[in-house]
């Protein structure tokens, strides 16, 4: 008896042991579970019940909050801002995108010949090639749905609505046949309601008349999408629950979707979900193909914890579920944690391959890359170390290097402790991340062997760069901040990198923005807002300033942005122009949230506002003339 006693023991030690190696980061390295042995739900009953036992009752202090999803894209060599062929032959601008062929929604497009710009919930269509037929030639309004953005393929024309309206339960999502798609919502309370949002496809042959062809509606948010070929992504969250303030009680709910007004429920034996999986909060993750000829369709849905990133490669979509958990000896120190979902994608077919996991936070798209069969990520980290009513938070930054069973094989762990993860970008075999605390470093690592990645090379500057964009020749734009010392204002701040020797990056360029007090750039943190003119060597992003003054000529109050117009090259980065966009302070209540975008065609450039367009003439930046926007009222 006492011999078994003492092997008992041993073996409680012995689990023990492992079991604290695998909470202590950043060392940890959980096995990754394969999605072929997800279930599916055989009825409400079996669905309800198992949500009702793996609901986590408690929320952990510091616990993350639902976060936004994005779908994200990068190839092994970044396309951002090439050029293409438009109808006339004639090169054009494309979306700042990730990778080649996967396209990505935003607020301006032109396929060489219109563009195409959204306006809150108006969508205006503009002849812009060539300048002696340019002018406004339709506006698409849907009432009551803010449009997020828009795509162009071939003669479609697909607006993704940014959030929905509101309908009850006990009715059905209103059908959409004409162009306007407004439908009076019936009271709320006290029946239990849900959210719709749709996605618009209008035929546009003839621009002057687009028509409303189909309209995809969901009972949830449309998160984020893409469009590859002729296929179109959509990523789609709906509760599980809904709150009817009748009977005082959530109520459980099925996912739905609408295709034209017709209603279609998602069975619960269409519902993977895995048996060990436990949440705070539930919900149903819906990935959605739509065939934009055929229009055919089809989807996979996961019963998944809340969900903050989607990325897509060619083959695969990735999902991440942020987690933070607790050291199962110790309910006094709490650490974040990432879960990582592979589906692979082919055509309308999506299959759901395989499940990992990786210690510290992915928050941002460009944190995840699939290269050469393999899946690199880079996280944030942080510990939260309770002692009594204190607590200490310690934070690091991660590579990891995942197969496509996304088992870790490679990682670089505890990357500039007590910093911050500000920007990611991989490019080929290699990975440069910016940090921050006090100063700027900017590391570059190697990831040509992905079981033994490191640390190549690192350059510590003043302030940051929350945005790394590749560019041409080895060199990459840093959009950021930076302290000024003397008026200790934080000032827009734009570095530029030589990477040619990955061992000995350096910094050739520095431009630091003092048009204006305080001035930011949309382009900090969003890709799709950087221009590339590869031809001339140009970078535009717009710049917005706290400038607020009188029209002496008219006395309106109005707002002073800015178009920002850099040359990078080996000799460093040099300004070519600010150009200058002025708007009166009523219009940004009359649109949800002004926007800059430049494009081109051929040797125009274009600076795209919800206002109006301003054309100038590449490469000296001549101004020519300006397209005045129609205003809501008209």
């Amino acid at each position: 008896m006492e011999k078994k006693s003492i092997a008992l023991l041993l073996t409680v030690l012995l689990v023990a042991s492992i079991t604290i190696g695998l909470f202590a980061l950043p060392q940890l390295n959980l096995l990754p579970r394969s999605l072929e042995g997800l279930k599916t739900f055989r009825n409400t009953g079996e669905l309800e019940f198992f949500l009702e036992a793996n609901t986590l009752k408690e929320w952990y202090p510091g616990i993350r909050m639902p976060g936004v999803m994005v779908l994200e894209s990068q190839a092994e060599t970044p396309a951002a801002g090439i050029g293409a062929k438009g109808p006339s032959e004639v090169d054009f601008s494309q979306t700042n995108v990730q990778v080649e062929g996967i396209d990505e929604v935003d607020h301006v497009k032109t396929d060489g010949e219109y563009i195409y710009l959204v306006s809150d919930n108006r969508i205006i269509i503009v002849k812009a090639y060539p300048l002696d037929d340019a002018g406004v030639v339709s506006v698409i309004t849907i009432n009551n749905t803010p449009i997020g953005g828009v795509y162009v393929y071939k003669d479609r024309l697909i607006a993704v609505a940014e959030w929905g309206r509101y309908y009850i339960l006990e009715g059905a999502a209103p059908a959409v046949e004409t162009v306007d798609t407004s439908a009076e919502p019936k009271a709320l309370m006290p029946m239990p309601s849900m959210p719709i949002t749709s996605v618009y496809i209008y035929d546009i042959q003839d621009r002057e008349t687009p028509e409303l062809v189909k309209n995809i509606s969901f009972t949830g948010w449309i998160n984020d999408n893409r469009l590859l070929d002729n296929i179109l992504y959509l990523v789609i969250t709906e509760p599980t629950h809904v709150y009817n303030y009748e009977k005082e009680i959530q109520e459980l709910v099925l996912p739905t979707y609408y295709i034209d007004g017709d209603k279609y429920d998602i069975d619960p034996n269409e519902i993977y979900y895995s048996g060990d999986m436990k949440d705070t909060g539930f919900q149903y993750t819906i990935l959605f193909a739509f065939d934009l000829e055929s229009f055919d369709y089809d989807y996979v849905t996961v019963l998944t914890g809340y969900t903050n990133v989607l990325y897509m490669s060619y083959n695969n979509i990735y999902l991440t579920q942020p987690e933070w958990k607790s050291n199962v000896f110790s309910r006094n120190e709490y650490k974040s944690m990432t879960k990582i979902y592979r589906f692979s994608v082919d055509g309308l077919t999506i299959t759901p391959e395989a499940v990992g996991e990786v210690p510290g936070s992915i928050n941002n798209q460009l944190q995840l890359d699939e290269y050469k069969g393999f899946l690199r990520v880079s996280t944030y980290g942080w510990k939260e170390v309770r002692t009594g009513p204190a607590f200490r938070v310690e934070t690091y930054t991660n590579i990891f290097v995942l197969n496509m069973d996304l088992d870790i094989v490679g990682s670089i762990t505890g990357i500039a402790e007590s910093e911050q993860l500000y920007a990611t970008r991989f490019m080929g075999d290699y990975a440069y991340l910016v940090t921050f605390r006090r100063i700027d470093p900017f590391f570059v690592m190697d990831l040509s062997n992905p079981t033994s990645p490191k640390i190549l090379g690192e350059l510590k500057i003043p302030g940051f760069s929350s945005m790394l964009q590749p560019l041409w020749n080895n060199l990459v734009l840093g959009i950021g901040y930076e302290v000024d010392n003397q008026t200790r204002i934080m000032r827009l701040k734009l570095s530029l990198f030589d990477v040619s020797d990955p061992s000995n990056p350096k910094e050739i360029g520095k431009l630091i923005y003092k048009e204006a007090d305080w001035a930011w750039s949309e382009a900090a943190y969003n890709h799709r807002a950087i221009l590339k003119i590869d031809k001339y060597g140009y970078v535009g992003i717009p710049v917005r300033e706290d400038t607020v003054y009188i029209d002496p000529a008219t006395g309106v109050k109005k707002l002073r942005e800015g178009y920002l117009m850099l040359n990078a090259s080996q000799e460093g980065l040099e300004k070519i122009g600010l150009l200058t966009i002025e708007r009166t302070l009523n219009e940004t209540y009359w649109y949800r949230s002004p926007y800059t975008r430049g494009v081109y065609i051929d040797d125009i450039l274009y600076i795209v506002t919800t206002g109006q367009i301003n054309i100038y003439q590449l490469p000296d930046l001549l101004y020519n003339s300006t397209i005045p926007m129609p205003t809501p009222q008209s």
